[in-house]
């Protein structure tokens, strides 16, 4: 499907295709949602030059919300690590 607001195509970024080797490897859509959460927030602050304040504008949310997502992301890397 395109985006109305810019004309880009889910297809142009490799979106469905990654999308349908998640659910090939059992994957279901809380995990898939959390992960493209995840790497989102990533990359977005990396282009801000790791800026909360304006990675979360660019993803349209507060930056209070921007601090508790990377919050809780950490802990549940660390629960990992702590295995």
């Amino acid at each position: 499907p395109v985006d109305e607001t810019d004309g880009i195509s889910h297809h142009d970024f490799g979106i469905e295709q990654s999308i349908r080797r998640a659910v090939a490897s059992g994957l279901g859509l809380r995990e898939i949602r959390k992960i493209v959460e995840e790497t989102s927030i990533r990359i977005v602050i990396d282009n801000e030059g790791g800026n909360l304040q304006r990675a979360a504008k660019v993803l349209n949310v507060t930056d209070r919300t921007l601090q508790k997502r990377r919050a809780d992301q950490i802990k549940r890397l660390e629960a990992v690590v702590n295995k």
